[in-house]
């Protein structure tokens, strides 16, 4: 019997991808990109209740109308607005590491909004998230304009990088209405975020004193505001809590600052006896956090200020790069004390160091691609400290396979339901399925994972590390380094496949016959006919021996040479392939 090992069968939580997105495959390159102007000015004054589950505040924004034509309506992004209903898609299983007590709605309640002077303009949501707000008068292309608003946040009970939990906040980005992106026809209302100019003023409505970080400044909030201004930031990033302990470690420019609220592990116990057996988390991060530096340092050719990594109650994620901080989670190597479990949370941490560093580099980036190709960057990167460190790439596959005879240890590989999933599995798209965060709640593009692999699919490592090397180091754009190393590969179209996220598809083994010297095989891709990529079919005997479908087409047949009818064919053994349920009935070909 051969038989067809589908990994949209086996990993669907990992492929619950929203897919649909503004696709910007028409801008032009050149040979260095231009600075794109801010999106706008935001200045606010933000006041957080005692208990930490609401915010009040004023806004004033500040934009250029940067289209073609008059403008009538503005686009203002209001982010809580997204957290009114359970994400689509959430189960039993993801609820508890999403919300402590079950699920607690977010909310953005605009009070008013007005020009200076003006009478309250009225407003619309075509969606959450998202209000146009109605303007008397049209503001002529190239004008300036000034909105007024008034508004509350409710702050959700919630896990992540949006909530609070405990006596602890943790808003990154979101908590200030902003205008979206414009180009020359409009405001991109489904767009990932660009960068805004910004000044805060902060109070707190309780007794004493919390600590706070605003894009890694700190700051002592209380009853009397405190002033934080920044430009051309993506997202304003706001944690604070009555206290953090504060540890660094490193010397200049591998320094890292390490706020965190869990206590230092203990030496010894009371009876002065070492416990082997006890992790000091912080220790392992901040000494992981220095390593990684101290790799990147010779791969990006740039010192940088000192890391500043804050800890947060995330639960789904090892580790969020924000502006001018990284958020770990509070989470982040409490596991067994084996370094074959430590390093995956080590790999993910350094994903996020060399995000976090990206940020101050000077890349080459057109305009909608930034947090995808710095993210790119960053897993190709983290993964080259890996190989440096460990020598080699693995995950729960490879750690849990001597175990595969226990029945719990099989579940977990064949049907991951653990807290980080994508960390341990290393799926081809880890984009978050629930798009709650502000980053990508948005738009439907998927992070540069998915990029990235498939880059290396198509052009081999040594390849795609000549290209990460010359755009992580300014020396080009993605795609003028794509277009320098594979002259032949038309790279927009080929990227563009995935712009949307995954696209609707699904490979089935279609037939297989005995020829001379070896095997024939039929392959159908069914779903969206358009996409190209490479496909790996394989025959497991005695010898594995392999062939590649890399061009157009619903149905292509192959030839293995060497193999028997006795073998199994598989497609895609290595889960390369993002694929889509598309209810189809699967045939199996004896």
């Amino acid at each position: 019997m051969h038989r067809v090992k589908n990994p949209a069968q086996r990993f669907d939580w990992a492929l619950a991808v929203a897919v649909s997105f503004l696709v910007l495959v028409s801008l032009p390159l050149t040979s260095r990109a231009a600075v794109s102007p801010a999106d706008g000015r935001v200045d606010a004054s933000v006041e957080l209740s005692e208990d930490l589950s609401r915010l009040v505040g004023e806004v004033t924004v500040e934009l250029v109308n940067r289209s073609d034509e008059p403008m009538t309506e503005v686009a203002l992004w209001v982010f809580p607005s997204r957290l009114t209903a359970p994400p689509e898609g959430m189960d039993d299983v993801v609820l508890p590491r999403a919300f402590p007590n079950g699920f607690d709605p977010g909310d953005l309640n605009m009070k008013s909004i007005r020009v200076p002077g003006g009478e309250p303009l009225q407003t619309r949501s075509p969606w959450p998230g998202l209000v146009w707000v109605q303007l008397v008068e049209p503001v002529p292309s190239g004008a300036p304009l000034t909105l007024e608003a008034h508004y509350e946040v409710r702050i959700p009970e919630r896990y992540g990088p949006f909530g609070r939990v405990g006596r602890q906040i943790t808003l990154d980005g979101g908590f200030i209405p902003r205008p979206t992106p414009q180009g020359s026809e409009g405001f991109l209302e489904r767009s990932p975020p660009g960068v805004i100019d910004y000044s805060l003023k902060l109070s707190w409505a309780g007794q004493g004193r919390l600590e706070a970080y605003v894009n890694g400044e700190q700051i002592s909030l209380s009853s009397e505001p405190q002033r934080v201004r920044g430009r051309r930031a993506e997202r304003v990033s706001l944690i604070a809590a009555p206290s953090f302990k504060r540890m660094d470690f490193g010397a200049k420019p591998n320094r890292v600052r390490f706020a965190h609220r869990r206590a230092r592990a203990p030496v010894s116990g009371p009876d002065d006896l070492t416990d082997l057996a006890v992790i000091d988390p912080a220790s392992h991060a901040v000494a992981t956090a220095v390593d990684v530096l101290r790799f990147l340092q010779g791969e990006l050719e740039r010192p940088g200020e000192p890391l500043m990594v804050v800890e947060a109650p995330l639960r789904r994620d090892i580790a969020i790069s924000a502006p001018g901080m990284l958020l770990l989670s509070d989470r982040a190597f409490e596991l067994t004390p084996l370094e074959r479990f430590l390093r995956v949370h080590r790999v993910a941490l350094a994903r996020a160091v060399a995000e976090s560093r990206l940020r101050s580099a000077s890349l080459q980036v057109e305009r909608g691609r930034r947090d995808r190709v710095r993210d790119l960057l960053a897993i190709h990167l983290s993964e080259r400290w890996e190989q440096a460190r460990y020598g080699g790439q693995v995950g729960i596959r490879e750690i849990l396979g001597p175990g595969r005879f226990i029945a719990a240890v099989e579940d977990v590989i064949r049907s991951p339901q653990i807290p980080f999933q994508s960390t341990w599995f290393r799926v081809v798209d880890d984009t978050d399925p629930f798009r709650d965060r502000f980053s990508l709640f948005a738009h439907s593009h998927p992070n540069g994972r998915l990029w990235r692999e498939k880059l290396l699919d198509k052009l081999g490592s040594e390849s795609l590390d000549r290209i990460v090397n010359e755009v992580a180091r300014g020396q080009a754009s993605l795609m003028e380094a794509l277009k320098d190393a594979a002259p032949d590969l038309d790279a927009r179209s080929y990227l563009a496949q995935w712009e949307a996220g995954a696209p609707k598809v699904n490979y089935r083994l279609l037939d297989v016959r005995e020829v001379s010297g070896g095997l024939e095989v039929a392959v159908v891709r069914e779903g969206t006919a358009t996409v190209e990529e490479p496909v790996t079919i394989t025959a497991i005997g005695a010898q594995r021996r392999t062939a590649v479908w890399d061009g157009a087409g619903g149905r292509v047949s192959l030839r293995i040479e060497g193999a028997q009818l006795g073998d199994e064919i598989v497609v895609d053994p290595s889960f390369r392939l993002v694929e889509s349920d598309l209810d189809l009935n699967l045939q199996r070909c004896a």
